[in-house]
């Protein structure tokens, strides 16, 4: 298909080809799995394990549908006070609720009504580029996960995966990315 300047649709995507299943985030950036990811309209779970942080990305056709991170002020409670749903107290009290009933905090919100389903929406469309901005230049290993089945349970609404990636690169610090995108040094065996 072509644009309304005659120009080939740069949407199009590329052939699939089978992602690796786990491997070492040194090998393959996370930059890296989020191109091909978009280019090649994969669907799938990314996790990501750190020394510090664990993250996961969820995926359908290409687009991004939920970021998750187990770094502190990257969850659905934060973000929720951070748009104003929630007061820090109320926070607290249904985090603590949700630990000793062996629930997610999602759940008690619902059960109290204290939130609905389009601020779960807002706060989750919220998240996404923000653990993808945490992830992008993070050290460790990874595990992809082909698969759709998650489609029907993920609260938030996709988005466009390459403006993501291109704003995460331009604000991560060079310094954190150059050992994933610079070549490595050639090994050198001795005589």
């Amino acid at each position: 298909s072509h644009d309304s300047t005659g120009q080939k649709n740069k949407r199009e995507s590329v052939a699939q080809k089978p992602l690796p299943k786990m491997g070492n985030l040194f090998d393959t950036s996370v930059a890296t799995f989020l191109w091909r990811i978009h280019r090649e309209r994969h669907s799938g779970i990314l996790d990501l394990m750190g020394p510090l942080h664990r993250g996961r990305l969820f995926f359908f056709r290409g687009r991004v549908t939920l970021g998750q991170s187990d770094a502190e002020n990257l969850n659905l409670g934060v973000q929720l006070v951070k748009d104003g749903h929630l007061t820090t107290e109320s926070y607290q009290r249904t985090a603590t609720a949700a630990m000793e009933r062996r629930l997610g905090l999602y759940q008690i919100l619902k059960e109290e009504r204290i939130i609905d389903d389009e601020m779960v929406k807002e706060a989750y469309r919220s998240l996404i580029p923000q653990v993808i901005f945490a992830s992008l230049a993070m050290e460790g290993r990874f595990r992809w996960v082909a698969t759709e089945e998650f489609a029907r349970h993920i609260p938030a609404s996709s988005m466009a995966l390459l403006q993501l990636l291109t704003a995460a690169v331009s604000k991560t610090q060079r310094n954190h990315l150059k050992k994933h995108l610079n070549p490595r040094a050639t090994l050198r065996l001795s005589k």
